[in-house]
């Protein structure tokens, strides 16, 4: 774990598969020109450490360009909520894209 983006491991892979429907989604909100037969896929990621581990994807957009989306998954809950719906996961997407995979 740094902070510098890096391809995708095995594991990272399988993190897309849990996430990508509600991150391709939010990139789809973001950048509503994005055609809707582009495959949204991650190109790089970063991961770090904090109170629970925040991530950083690089999704490929169809321009060449790339859209950064960000979430924090786990950390300490101060006190178990009881008979409380879990709550939908939040993407945080860049509203600009980058040129770059890797910053």
């Amino acid at each position: 774990m740094d902070k510098n983006y890096a391809p995708l491991t095995a594991d990272d892979n399988e993190l897309w598969e849990r996430h990508a429907q509600g991150i391709r989604k939010s990139v789809r909100e973001a950048f509503s020109s994005i055609p809707e037969s582009f495959e949204l896929k991650p190109a790089t990621i970063r991961k770090i450490g904090g109170c629970g581990m925040f991530y950083d994807f690089k999704i490929g957009l169809p321009d060449g360009q790339y859209a950064k989306v960000s979430f924090h998954t786990g950390g300490y809950q101060i006190r178990p909520e009881v008979n409380v719906p879990k709550k939908e996961q939040k993407y945080t997407v860049d509203p600009e894209p980058s040129p770059s995979k890797d910053e």
